[in-house]
């Protein structure tokens, strides 16, 4: 295993999730608490609420219900998707109703990284979002050494 992954793999996971069902949510939250190692995860019942969180809170992943009230799954999707900070942060669609072919594009369409369909299975949960956070770890990564790269740069220049 790299080096990089292994650093990585001691670093705490931050993650929001957006859902409109209280139980979807605890259940979402304990499979994921018992499932990662030092995890912080956060949450809401709405997309507004989700909007609003993201100006104090930074997740590394957001697992988003397609059909929340208000500010639809979809629409919080494309709205993060828009903004030059947020983008890069990866979004699992949770599709609980709008399980439909055309709703996964859609999804897709907007921005999302991946998605699950409830009933889901716990092991491919975990496994969606261990992909989704280790893709958000190496982009951190990269990210990491361009600034670190556009620096000495300047500084040689």
């Amino acid at each position: 295993m790299d080096r990089c992954v292994r650093a990585d793999a001691m670093m705490s996971s931050h993650i929001l999730i957006v859902d409109d069902s209280v139980e979807s949510v605890d259940l979402l939250k304990t499979i994921l608490e018992l499932s990662l190692d030092d995890v912080d995860i956060r949450t809401t019942l709405d997309g507004e609420s989700a909007l609003d969180i993201l100006n104090t809170f930074r997740p590394d992943l957001i697992l988003l219900d397609a059909v929340l009230p208000g500010i639809s799954g979809f629409d919080v999707c494309k709205h993060l998707k828009s903004k030059r900070e947020l983008a890069h942060i990866p979004v699992l669609m949770i599709f609980g109703i709008l399980v439909e072919r055309e709703h996964r594009i859609t999804g897709f369409d907007e921005g999302a990284d991946g998605y699950l369909c409830k009933p889901f299975e716990r092991d491919e949960l975990v496994a969606q979002v261990r992909t989704l956070l280790r893709m958000k770890q190496y982009q951190d990564t990269l990210l990491a050494h361009e600034v670190q790269l556009s620096s000495q740069l300047d500084e040689q220049t």
